[in-house]
């Protein structure tokens, strides 16, 4: 994606300017900060991207619309709109920080956070509607199941295959929970769901979701 040219995120006018600034604001330059900012924001995106999906992908199943999201959600993908967006060089944070994928796409979801906070959540949702159809037809192509993908990526890395496990099985015949680990040769998740399908690939999700914060952050 880095090779394609993306949607350019202006400056939001605001009401309230001091919104901005702290939304620009990274927590190494003290508690004044925009990590409220960012963990409000984030709630806000998973929530328009979970709403546009629904009605974009009627007949995906909860397995394929949450990796759909997972890769529109992701500091992978954010961190490219951050990177071309206008306000990237008006960012506040300590001298010898390196903006990384994560802190870029923090502060997208700081920006959300922000307008929310000044202009409510349709404005929050315009704003970032573009990023998220352009991001949209960029991964709509990936409904692949996350035992697919994560059994895929074990195999190029040349490991050994996943291992699922049933922990725990509640409830009665109509009505069960299955408790599912899933084992790699250096991590390990636990997820819960309704079916052992859908159990295995929601712990399949959690490793790759590890595995992806875990590149983040050496970058």
């Amino acid at each position: 994606m880095s090779k394609v040219s993306v949607y350019r995120l202006p400056t939001p006018n605001f009401n309230n300017r001091e919104l901005l600034l702290l939304s620009l604001t990274h927590k190494s330059l003290g508690a004044n900060n925009n990590e409220r900012m960012e963990f409000l924001g984030d709630a806000i995106l998973d929530m328009i991207v979970s709403d546009y999906l629904y009605y974009s992908l009627p007949k995906a199943k909860e397995g394929q619309l949450s990796i759909v999201r997972s890769n529109i959600v992701s500091a992978k993908n954010l961190s490219h709109y951050f990177f071309a967006a206008d306000f990237k060089d008006k960012v506040m944070l300590q001298k010898g920080v390196d903006v990384t994928l994560n802190i870029a796409a923090n502060y997208v979801e700081a920006i959300i956070g922000a307008i929310y906070l000044d202009k409510g959540y349709n404005e929050a949702k315009n704003y970032i509607m573009p990023v998220i159809k352009e991001s949209y037809l960029l991964f709509k192509g990936e409904i692949k199941d996350s035992k697919s993908k994560l059994q895929e990526l074990m195999q190029k890395k040349g490991k050994p295959l996943p291992i699922y496990d049933i922990v725990k099985k509640e409830g009665q015949d109509h009505k069960q929970t299955f408790t599912v680990s899933c084992k790699i040769y250096d991590n390990e998740s636990i997820a819960q769901c309704n079916t052992i399908q859908n159990a295995t690939k929601k712990a399949a999700q959690l490793i790759l979701n590890k595995i992806e914060k875990n590149e983040n952050s050496k970058r």
